[in-house]
């Protein structure tokens, strides 16, 4: 059986991380070909401490704890990829949950020929109860795909927590996370996706996002609403820097609109923004450049209507009209 590490990035995450850690370890599965790693990425509260005090309560199980400087979840996570001693990676939040009977479902499926491996996901709300299913309409289930195919033919998705995959595609590649910004998975996940040859899915939810009122993505200011678009302008120059010279028109297309579908979600986050017009003018004008696509490949990146309005409105270079669904439109504004 092949061995797997499941890399934990944490910062300031003690009141969390133990029931994360718990559903990792209740798992019914023999972890003599498994590791948890830690990274704790500077944290000033006591998350380091919880940890090592739950190390000692599992014994049999290989918890390998890590602290480093705070450097953000690209650089913990980067640093949780050299550490890896398995044969497979999966990276998971510090406050999420892992969904029971996950692991047997997994480890069972891994084998030398698979790169890559995706779930299902779903979203809990704390606030409200909510449960909300992802990641599992349109994933090659049991079929087993090249990389570009999969560009080309399916939804990659938003994040690195939503597959398993294998260590030696990273470092061969030199695939790692660009550091200091946010939305890092944008550009990690295509880059990975297009040097995998064997990817698949089981039909099965196995990540539990649990999405909290005071989180890293919902405290949004000023501040974060201008690193988030440097961020987006960084990994898209980054994309397009390791794709633009693909000689492949349909692959290179698939890649256009996987970038189109990046500077759409971008544009969606200034109309939630509290940036003032000016700013948000300046920021439009930066996403704009390079072009969009033309309304029938848009078709085809499968974003639903709020990102068609967003689209249109690009095209057209109706700016005045943006800024006014930004000022005025309920469903824009942030929740």
């Amino acid at each position: 059986m092949k061995k797997l590490s499941i890399v934990i990035p944490a910062f300031n995450a003690e009141n969390y991380i133990i029931n994360t850690l718990v559903s990792m370890v209740n798992q019914p599965v023999d972890f003599n070909n498994i590791e948890l790693i830690v990274v704790n990425d500077g944290s000033s509260d006591k998350t380091l401490e919880s940890v090592e005090q739950f190390s000692k309560g599992v014994p049999g199980i290989t918890l390998n704890i890590y602290s480093k400087e705070n450097g953000g979840l690209g650089s913990a996570r980067n640093f949780g990829i050299e550490k890896a001693k398995g044969d497979y990676i999966w990276f998971f939040d510090a406050d999420d949950i892992m969904e029971k009977g996950s692991l047997p479902k997994v480890m069972s499926k891994l084998n030398d020929d698979l790169d890559l491996l995706g779930f299902g996901v779903k979203e809990t709300y704390v606030k409200t109860n909510k449960i909300k299913v992802v990641n599992v309409k349109n994933r090659p289930i049991n079929v087993v795909v090249n990389g570009r195919n999969y560009i080309e033919n399916y939804d990659i998705g938003h994040s690195a927590c939503c597959f398993i995959v294998k260590k030696s595609i990273l470092i061969e590649n030199s695939i790692y996370f660009l550091e200091d910004v946010l939305s890092e998975d944008f550009d990690f996940e295509l880059r990975l996706f297009e040097k995998c040859k064997n990817i698949t899915h089981i039909d099965a939810i196995c990540y539990n996002y649990i999405i909290r009122e005071g989180s890293l993505s919902r405290r949004k200011n000023s501040e974060y609403y201008t690193f988030h678009h440097r961020s987006m302008i960084k990994i898209i120059d980054n994309l397009n820097l390791n794709f633009r010279k693909s000689k492949d028109l349909d692959y290179k297309k698939s890649v256009e609109i996987y970038i189109t579908r990046i500077k759409i979600i971008a544009l969606i986050n200034l109309l939630k923004s509290t940036l003032p017009k000016d700013k948000v003018n300046l920021f439009f004008q930066q996403f704009k450049q390079g072009g969009f696509l033309e309304l029938a490949d848009y078709r085809k990146s499968k974003l639903g209507w709020k990102h068609y309005i967003v689209f249109t409105l690009v095209n057209f270079n109706l700016i005045e009209l943006f800024l006014f669904l930004k000022n005025n439109l309920v469903l824009f504004k942030s929740r």
